[in-house]
């Protein structure tokens, strides 16, 4: 099972639509080396439910009741080193203060169980309220949130061998095609003026 690697499971094609519970699925090795992944923690596994995954890149999220109280098993989709990064940041910002579930070590230490080609990491369960997105306070919440985690990853300083991804190089590319939608969103506007859109 150890040299089973997980893989993105989305078979879709393109040609079918996206069926409602599409990200409510994970195949049978990939629920296996939870119960593995869940066996290198000093935590009994009373109960595991899939709250969601990413069938297109390879990761899932669980609750799992423990005898330790209600936590959270990931298996994180990016590569490793790219993982790697995110879990020292997560370990960082925990450190600085900020409202983030902190990581559970591994019997071994770790804050992560390597397994399947994938890091996985288990936190103490936080239950969310969702956000209300509609009104100004809402938005006002989510934008201080937003910056109250930027603050405290400042001085954030990634563990060996872990890749950081930036987006910042592709940004002409990528406001050269929005630049390019707009015109075209103009141009829909002008011929259809009656819609709302417009």
């Amino acid at each position: 099972m150890e040299q089973y690697m997980i893989k993105p499971w989305d078979t879709r094609d393109g040609t079918q639509a996206t069926p409602v519970d599409w990200d409510m699925q994970v195949p049978p090795e990939v629920d296996q080396l939870a119960d593995l992944v869940s066996q290198q923690y000093d935590m009994t596994v009373h109960s595991r439910t899939l709250i969601t995954s990413k069938p297109d890149k390879g990761g899932a999220i669980w609750r799992i009741e423990t005898d330790k109280g209600p936590r959270s098993l990931k298996v994180l989709h990016r590569t490793p080193e790219r993982s790697l990064y995110s879990v020292g940041l997560q370990d960082y910002v925990v450190k600085q203060g900020a409202r983030v579930a902190a990581l559970i070590p591994a019997k071994d230490g770790k804050l992560f169980v390597e397994m399947g080609g994938k890091l996985w990491i288990v936190t103490d369960w936080i239950p969310l309220q969702p956000a209300n997105k509609v009104d100004l306070v809402g938005a006002q919440e989510l934008c201080f949130g937003l910056g109250e985690f930027h603050r405290h990853t400042k001085g954030y300083v990634p563990p060996l061998g872990a890749k950081n991804s930036s987006r910042l190089y592709r940004w002409p590319n990528y406001y050269q095609k929005i630049a390019k939608k707009i015109g075209w969103m103009r141009e829909m506007a002008k011929a259809y003026p009656e819609t709302v859109a417009s």
